[in-house]
């Protein structure tokens, strides 16, 4: 379902998720490096 958001979606709303995406995955890698 995702994907069909991200390929009808114009770039900047794609931007944005891929940014969120990353986010994500700095505070768990964060969250692993810290504990």
């Amino acid at each position: 379902m995702l994907n069909t958001i991200v390929h009808d979606s114009p770039v900047e709303v794609r931007l944005t998720i891929l940014t969120w995406n990353v986010l994500g995955i700095v505070a768990r890698a964060a969250k692993i490096g810290v504990s």
